[in-house]
């Protein structure tokens, strides 16, 4: 097992695990979860990954056949045992699991990388399971518009925390349904 370096990360609603420069065999770990994709990047033209779930960096499931892949063809494999199943590419669990092992024999990883859903955590007492999003500032009432585009402007100010600015104008004018003749 190379050791690689391992680096976690959240980004939005997601966290990510990564190691690199990894040969046969890894383990990432992360916080607890029931869910989550394994990626990985490599130069390498034929290979077949297995994985296996861990808590307390201990096995928790048995080596589950993941993919296979050579010049001729590609293959996902979908098994389900011991209360974990593979659905294409996601990894889920009855119960929650703190890692992933990863065995490819022969194989050189440039990155693999496990992506798992953050758990919602309420931004204030009485908000549940909603988070507040620190989104620009935006009106809904544009000069020369129209009474109030509270829909462009929600929209407008969302998509700018995400990185994609566009005013309330130009985001209406992206929406505007004409069947309802309006946003």
């Amino acid at each position: 097992m190379h050791p690689g370096s391992e680096s976690a990360y959240a980004m939005g609603a997601t966290m990510f695990t990564m190691r690199t420069n990894v040969s046969d065999r890894a383990m990432l770990e992360f916080e607890p979860v029931r869910e989550g994709v394994l990626s990985w990047n490599t130069f390498a033209q034929h290979g077949e990954i297995s994985v296996r779930l861990m808590r307390a960096q201990t096995a928790a499931s048995p080596w589950l056949k993941y993919a296979q892949w050579s010049p001729e063809a590609r293959r996902s494999f979908s098994p389900e045992e011991a209360g974990v199943r593979v659905d294409v590419d996601v990894l889920r669990a009855v119960q929650p699991f703190d890692g992933i092992e990863v065995r490819a024999p022969d194989v050189d990883f440039h990155a693999l990388a496990f992506a798992s859903p953050v758990p919602c955590t309420p931004s204030l007492p009485y908000a549940g399971c909603a988070r507040i999003l620190d989104v620009p500032a935006r009106s809904q009432y544009v000069p020369g518009g129209p009474r109030g585009w509270c829909s462009a402007a929600s929209l407008s100010m969302i998509n700018a925390y995400f990185g994609i600015d566009r005013d309330v104008e130009a985001t209406a004018g992206a929406i505007f349904d004409r069947a309802y003749n309006g946003t």
